[in-house]
C-alpha cells in the first residue's frame, strides 16, 4: 500500500523546499504547472467554441483561448530549452498581461451567464444562448487565473535560479560540484559554483592598473 495523500503532499512540499535552488527542478515544476493549465485551457477552448456565436463577444473568447494555448506551449518549450535573462523577462511580461486578460474573461462571462434568455425586446445584437457554456468559460478561466498566480510568483521569485548556467554540457544533467572537471565558479557570479580548478594550463589574462602604478595581470 502506497503513502496516503497527506503524506505524499508533505513529501512533495519537503522536496520543493529542498530542491528549490536547482534550476532543472524549478523548470520541471513550472513546466508541470504549464501542462496543468494547458489541460484546463483545452476545456476552456471547447466552451469558447460553443459560445462563439454570441453577438459581440464570441470571437474575443476564442482568440483568448488560442492565446492561452500558445503561451502555455511556448512557456514549456522555453523552460525545457533553458531561459536567459531576456527570454525569461519576456515570459514574465506576457504572463502578467494574460493574467489580467484571463481575470477579465472570467468576470465578463460570469456576469454574461446571468442574462435573460426569455428577453424579447428591441435591442439589436442581443443573444443569450448556451448559458451553461458561458458558465464553463467563466469557471475554467477562473481556474486558469488561479494557477497563473503561483506560476508568476515562481517566475519572478526564482528567476535567478532559472537562468543559472550550471549544467554539465553532456546530457543537460545537473552539475556535480564534487567533480573537479566542472568549475561553474568561472561563469557563475552568484557564488553558487566552486572556484576554478587550477590544472596548470595557461590562462588568458588581461593587464589592469593597480594603485601603485605597476601593471597587474588578472584572469578572465
Amino acid at each position: 500500500m502506497g503513502p496516503t495523500p497527506d503524506v505524499r503532499a508533505r513529501e512533495l512540499v519537503d522536496e520543493f523546499f529542498e530542491k528549490q535552488d536547482e534550476p532543472q527542478y524549478m523548470r520541471n515544476v513550472l513546466s508541470g504547472l504549464s501542462g496543468i493549465m494547458l489541460v484546463f485551457t483545452a476545456a476552456f477552448f471547447i466552451c469558447a467554441l460553443v459560445v462563439a456565436s454570441i453577438d459581440n463577444a464570441g470571437f474575443d473568447v476564442v482568440l483568448t483561448g488560442l492565446l492561452l494555448c500558445v503561451w502555455e506551449v511556448g512557456a514549456m518549450w522555453l523552460l525545457k530549452r533553458g531561459p536567459h535573462d531576456t527570454s525569461l523577462g519576456f515570459l514574465i511580461g506576457v504572463t502578467l498581461v494574460l493574467n489580467v486578460i484571463t481575470l477579465m474573461t472570467a468576470i465578463y462571462w460570469g456576469q454574461l451567464a446571468g442574462c435573460d434568455s426569455d428577453y424579447d425586446g428591441d435591442y439589436d445584437q442581443y443573444s443569450c444562448s448556451n448559458k451553461s457554456a458561458m458558465r464553463g468559460v467563466a469557471a475554467f478561466a477562473s481556474i486558469i487565473w488561479v494557477l497563473q498566480l503561483p506560476f508568476i510568483y515562481l517566475l519572478v521569485q526564482r528567476r535567478g535560479v532559472l537562468t543559472r548556467e550550471d549544467y554539465a554540457t553532456s546530457g543537460g544533467r545537473y552539475a556535480d560540484y564534487d567533480d573537479p572537471a566542472f568549475a561553474p565558479g568561472e561563469r557563475d557570479s552568484g557564488g553558487w559554483g566552486k572556484p576554478p580548478v587550477d590544472d596548470g594550463s595557461p590562462r588568458v589574462g588581461a593587464v589592469v592598473g593597480s594603485s601603485s602604478g605597476t601593471p597587474e595581470t588578472t584572469d578572465l
